[in-house]
């Protein structure tokens, strides 16, 4: 293999990886429940990664807008946090 093919091969993949990673960045930033869907997630974006990448990405967007919950100990009687009690 010489090196304009290794240059080649490169410039094809290098897309790909680059939007997987984004894809892994939104899967981590995102907040969850339940921690295997973010494995499960994880693992459909390496084997399918341009559908995989895709579909995270579309299905984490609106997710990655809601603020995460902050945790609370004992009894937490703040003002900002009435919703959650009940």
């Amino acid at each position: 293999m010489d090196d304009s093919s290794f240059i080649a091969y490169i410039l094809i993949f290098s897309p790909f990886i680059i939007l997987n990673i984004y894809a892994c960045y939104v899967i981590f930033t995102t907040y969850y429940e339940v921690r295997e869907r973010r494995l499960y997630q994880l693992v459909f974006v390496w084997l399918l990664p341009l559908l995989g990448a895709i579909t995270v990405i579309f299905i984490n967007r609106e997710d990655r807008l809601v603020e995460k919950p902050k945790r609370k100990v004992g009894n937490d009687t703040s003002i900002n946090n009435v919703d959650n009690r009940f």
